[in-house]
């Protein structure tokens, strides 16, 4: 029994040296490109208790940002207008991880229109884009598996999948998009 044991050991111990001298190729991480779309009052971006609020919430969004996508290659834009954003008075961390870029002079509802080009330009650079409002926060570091997932199960190449979009209002959740009902459900 002990020169079974012995030669059984001999035996592993060879198996394990083997697959210790195999090299494991490196895993190329994902390149991301997420662009935040971001928009204060003159008040707010030149006082920072008026925007206080504000400040908390893009600081919770980029630290969200860089926590989901911390395996891969994140590049974060924040689209805003000239004296119209908070984000000088975000932790230096976070302002060394950023790319700030000022639309020129447009009505604020189109700021998050300028981003189309932006990324037109870019997808040669990315394999993931992400366009992100500021009130909008990303907790899942799965995503971009999920979403391959998605893509490789759906059977189709130009297959869409939409969130779930909600609010929460006095602690209930009020969904954004549309309600569904029986008839229009599928699984």
């Amino acid at each position: 029994m002990r020169y079974a044991k012995l030669m059984f050991f001999y035996q592993i111990n060879g198996i394990i040296n083997l697959f210790k001298q195999i090299e494991q190729p490196e895993k190329e991480r994902p390149k991301v490109f997420a662009a935040v779309a971001h928009i204060t009052s003159f008040e707010e971006s030149n006082n920072p208790e008026k925007g206080a609020e504000k400040i908390e919430r893009l600081r919770h969004k980029i630290d969200r940002l860089l926590t989901s996508f911390a395996h891969c290659d994140l590049s974060i834009a924040i689209h805003t207008l000239p004296n119209r954003h908070v984000t000088a008075y975000l932790p230096e961390y976070q302002i060394q991880c950023i790319e700030i870029q000022e639309s020129p002079e447009c009505d604020p509802m189109f700021v998050g229109f300028t981003l189309q080009e932006e990324f037109v330009e870019r997808v040669e650079k990315f394999d993931w884009f992400l366009f992100i409002e500021d009130d909008i926060v990303l907790y899942d570091a799965f995503i971009l598996e999920k979403l391959n997932n998605f893509n490789r199960q759906s059977g189709y190449e130009n297959a869409i999948l939409y969130p779930h979009r909600f609010e929460m209002y006095k602690g209930t959740k009020r969904y954004i998009d549309l309600t569904i009902n029986a008839q229009l459900s599928w699984t």
